[in-house]
C-alpha cells in the first residue's frame, strides 16, 4: 500500500467493489463471533453491518484507483480490540469525510460519544462505505458523505441556504492505514448559527430515544496558531487522518 498518501489534493479517487467478501478461516470467524456476542450481552448497542475494507491502491496520472472488498463490524471490532496482527485479514477501511468551514472561517470539529465505537475521538463528520453507496461496482463516496452529514449534523447538502459549496478535498491514509477521502464543505452561516440549528437537530434525536454520534462539537479557528494548538493539545484522541488533513488548511 502506498505510503505517500498524504492529503493528495491533485488526484480523485475512484472506489471499486468487485462483489468480492472476505473469507475468514473458521477458527478466527468463531472467535470473532464470540468477542461480538460478549459485546452485545456487555450492553453496547453495536449492529453488525457492512464494512468494506481496503484491498488494493493503484496510482494513476490523474485518480487514485482504491479497491475494496467486504466484511462486517464484528471483524474490525475484534481486529481492533483484540487482535491487531491478523496479518492478511487486518482491516484498514476506506470512508468518506467532510472538512466543513463556516461563513466565519471556523472548522468544525466533533468529539465521538461514549456509545460509539470510536469513543473520545476527535474527527470530522464522515463514516464507512454501505451497500446503497455502490452503483454497478463505483463507491459514490460523496454520496456517503452527505449521508453522513445528515445523520451526524443535521445538514442537508442540497439545502442552498445553508451549503454554499461541496468539492473533492483530498485522500489521505491515517497512520493506522484507513483511507480518508475528503471533501470540503463550505457553509453560509456562521458558527453561531450552525450550532444553534445543531443543538435543535440534537434535541430532535434525543426526543425519538436516539443518541447523536458527536458528544460535543467544537470549532478551531481557520488559522496556523489555532490549528496547530488544537493538534498539540489532542494528539493523543484525533483520528488516524486529521492531523494531516489539519495541517494542509494552512500551508
Amino acid at each position: 500500500m502506498p505510503s505517500e498518501l498524504n492529503c493528495e489534493k491533485n488526484k480523485e479517487a475512484i472506489v471499486k467493489f468487485d462483489g468480492r467478501e472476505i473469507s475468514l478461516p473458521g477458527d478466527l470467524q468463531d472467535k470473532i463471533i464470540g468477542h461480538w456476542e460478549v459485546q452485545i450481552e456487555s450492553g453496547r448497542k453495536y449492529f453488525n453491518g457492512e464494512l468494506f475494507m481496503l484491498d488494493e491502491i493503484v496510482k494513476g496520472n490523474e485518480v487514485i484507483k482504491i479497491i475494496v472488498q467486504k466484511t462486517n463490524f464484528a471483524h474490525f471490532l475484534y481486529n481492533r480490540e483484540v487482535d491487531s496482527n491478523l496479518g492478511q485479514y487486518n482491516i484498514h477501511t476506506v470512508f468518506a469525510s467532510a472538512l466543513i468551514i463556516t461563513a466565519d472561517d471556523r472548522i468544525i470539529v466533533g468529539k465521538m460519544g461514549e456509545h460509539t465505537s470510536r469513543a473520545g475521538k476527535y474527527q470530522f463528520s464522515g463514516g464507512g462505505l454501505e451497500d446503497g453507496d455502490i452503483k454497478n461496482g463505483i463507491c459514490d463516496m460523496k454520496h456517503s458523505m452527505q449521508k453522513e452529514l445528515m445523520e451526524e449534523l443535521g445538514i442537508d447538502s442540497d439545502d442552498n441556504n445553508r451549503v454554499e459549496q461541496i468539492k473533492f478535498y483530498c485522500i489521505k491514509k491515517g497512520n493506522n492505514g484507513n483511507i480518508a477521502v475528503i471533501y470540503l464543505v463550505k457553509l453560509k452561516e456562521i458558527a453561531e448559527e450552525f450550532l444553534q440549528k445543531y443543538n435543535l437537530f440534537t434535541q430532535e434525536l434525543k426526543e425519538n430515544g436516539k443518541l447523536p454520534e458527536f458528544e460535543k462539537i467544537i470549532y478551531i479557528k481557520q488559522n496556523k496558531k489555532d490549528i496547530e494548538k488544537f493538534i498539540k493539545i489532542n494528539e493523543k484522541n484525533l483520528a488516524g487522518y486529521m492531523s494531516a488533513v489539519l495541517r494542509s488548511i494552512i500551508k
